[in-house]
């Protein structure tokens, strides 16, 4: 009997059609016109360029945290009219840690209850908000991003707690920055 061959799995191939809707006439010219023409002379920047879409970085974002050790949790942010709406995220600390490697802060910090819808432009100089904590303490968060081709953004997290006391006192101070990249983007409704 020889050694047991590993088997992959079959992998089949999903392909995704996306569908663009178009009005019948742009610039006043009709539809028939402004396809045919674009195709049959090669000009296709007389429609392309014209057709103009909602704004494409609208959307549910879902996104991870990292720090220097370890995945530190994730969550999601919503833009809206190319607004920042809402933030929903947790973070677990590994890198704040005391003098014998453990964590200093061990809870789990659920973050942008305190967040204010936000320009998403104005995220590329970082926006801040504060959180307070039900059994006491408020950690300020700094939130930078960049969207990146309209479909995922990465940035840092900056963490500075405050007031937390007793066992919890290891959250007061600055946390090491944090990095954050958006994954899959859920384009809103129609």
């Amino acid at each position: 009997m020889g050694t047991p061959r590993l088997r992959r799995p079959f992998m089949s191939v999903v392909f995704l059609a996306i569908t663009a809707v178009f009005p019948s006439t742009v610039s006043g010219q009709e539809e028939d016109e402004i396809f045919s023409d674009g195709f049959e002379t090669g000009d296709a920047s007389r429609w392309s360029v014209r057709v103009g879409l909602a704004d494409p970085v609208d959307g549910t974002y879902q996104f991870a945290v990292y720090d220097s050790v370890n995945f530190a949790s994730g969550g999601n942010l919503v833009i809206a009219d190319g607004a920042v709406v809402a933030i929903d995220g947790t973070y677990f600390n590994y890198d704040k840690v005391d003098g014998g490697g453990a964590s200093q802060c061990t809870l789990i910090l659920r973050w942008g209850l305190g967040f204010d819808p936000t320009d998403v432009d104005d995220f590329g100089f970082g926006v801040g908000f504060s959180d307070t904590y039900p059994d006491g303490g408020e950690m300020t968060w700094t939130l930078t991003f960049s969207i990146e081709d309209n479909v995922g953004f990465s940035g840092t997290l900056a963490a500075v707690g405050a007031s937390f006391t007793g066992a919890d006192s290891g959250c007061n101070g600055t946390f090491p920055t944090l990095v954050i990249k958006g994954g899959v983007r859920y384009p809103s409704a129609p």
